[in-house]
């Protein structure tokens, strides 16, 4: 999790090593003979890995579609082997777990803070130092040999990893530490995260920490209202982002100034999306085919005087509700939705104590899809995996509590 918040690139890779320690546990506990149980949201998810097998079909690079689809399979043999493993870990072991990771996030936001804060200067001492490691040159500003400046947009994904472990680590902290350290642990993690944050250029972190934040208030003083808003926000986001893309295009929200640029631009290519979906409404235009018609399209595309992006759908959509319904069509989309009211569903049948971690986390993530990068960004894809397991851990080790 920590090479995860300073090289958020490496996180597939990272999380492919993940089966490893489960594979172990599972052996020491003689439970590896055993066909793995899976519950109605693993069914569910890997119901989706079949219609993305068969959506692969029609993809416009087939090959690069059936690899997403493999790494989308990997994803849930990791979740799947990852809820086993914890199950069968001694409470001592999850203790120490626990420790390690409240322990690993408070090292992250610390060191994200001084990096956002003070424009980078451990980055930019060590890639001066050992220059295989330096961004590419459009990124970086050298002088005799230093690095001098590094574009800040450079921290989004690794402000990014930190959101989507949050709200999780706070819960462990929680349980970690003794009541008065676990508060001061949480209140100090949480300011340098909004520094880090609101430090950034990644507005959609910023949106995702009040977000999530407001979604914790509401379950500790309103539970069910605000579980029933989220059910609603999901549903909307789901169900209704193509006609909202579409209704935000005409009413020309691309102009409003108090909207920050790339969500102008983002509100163009979601209406060239918008209108792209009605062509394959159902099942959509195919696995990762997004970013080859784009490029294709993009040498004519028409750039309005008053628009502040052309008129393209972009390599990726930065929404992952809108990409699901342009690539998967409305099955897709009813997969998605199902697995979010599945994954809150799990969230409700935990302790009332614990819900608002949860459902906080459950909120800083789904805004995170809404409005950042590609659905099949490999690195974005394993960071919402490593957010699961994390949530699996985090709920295993609620048993772990009465050890000392």
């Amino acid at each position: 999790m920590l090479i995860g918040f300073v090289s958020p690139r490496a996180t597939p890779g990272l999380l492919a090593l993940m089966t490893v320690p489960a594979i172990l546990a599972m052996a020491i506990a003689g439970r590896l003979e055993r066909p793995l149980r899976p519950g109605m949201l693993e069914a569910w998810m890997g119901a989706l890995g079949i219609y993305l097998i068969i959506n692969a079909a029609w993809s416009v690079d087939k090959g690069e579609a059936y690899g997403k689809v493999a790494f989308y399979f990997l994803i849930l043999v990791v979740m799947s082997l990852a809820a086993t493993a914890f199950k069968l870990l001694e409470d001592e072991t999850l203790v120490r777990l626990r420790r390690a990771i409240a322990l690993v996030v408070i090292v992250g936001a610390v060191f994200l803070s001084i990096e956002s804060v003070f424009e980078q200067p451990i980055k930019r001492f060590i890639t001066s130092v050992l220059p295989m490691l330096r961004p590419p040159k459009k990124h970086i500003e050298v002088d005799d040999g230093w690095v001098k400046e590094i574009g800040l947009y450079v921290l989004n994904r690794n402000i990014a990893m930190l959101s989507l472990a949050l709200w999780p680590a706070f819960l462990l902290m929680r349980d970690t530490f003794a009541p008065r350290t676990a508060r001061i642990a949480v209140c100090v993690v949480f300011a340098l995260t909004a520094a880090a944050v609101f430090r950034s250029e990644h507005e959609t972190s910023m949106i995702g920490l009040v977000v999530a934040s407001i979604t914790f208030a509401g379950m500790k003083l309103t539970p069910k209202i605000m579980r029933a808003l989220l059910i609603a926000g999901w549903v909307v986001a789901t169900v209704l982002v193509v006609p909202i893309a579409a209704a935000s295009y005409s009413a020309q929200l691309y102009k409003a100034q108090w909207i920050p640029k790339t969500g102008r631009n983002r509100i163009v290519l979601w209406g060239v999306t918008a209108a792209k979906v009605r062509e394959a409404p159902l099942l959509g235009i195919g696995v990762k085919s997004t970013k080859p018609l784009d490029l294709e399209a993009s040498a004519k595309a028409a750039w309005p005087k008053d628009h502040p992006y052309p008129l393209r759908t972009g390599r990726h959509s930065h929404n992952v509700y809108m990409q699901t319904w342009y690539e998967l069509g409305a099955i897709g989309a009813a997969f998605l939705l199902g697995i979010g009211l599945l994954v809150m569903n799990f969230f409700a049948r935990q302790s009332q104590d614990v819900q608002p971690y949860l459902f906080a986390s459950f909120a800083s993530t789904a805004i995170l899809g809404a409005l950042s990068w590609g659905l099949w960004q490999p690195w974005f894809m394993a960071a919402f995996a490593m957010w699961g397991v994390l949530v699996l851990m985090v709920v295993e080790t609620q048993r772990a509590k009465r050890v000392p």
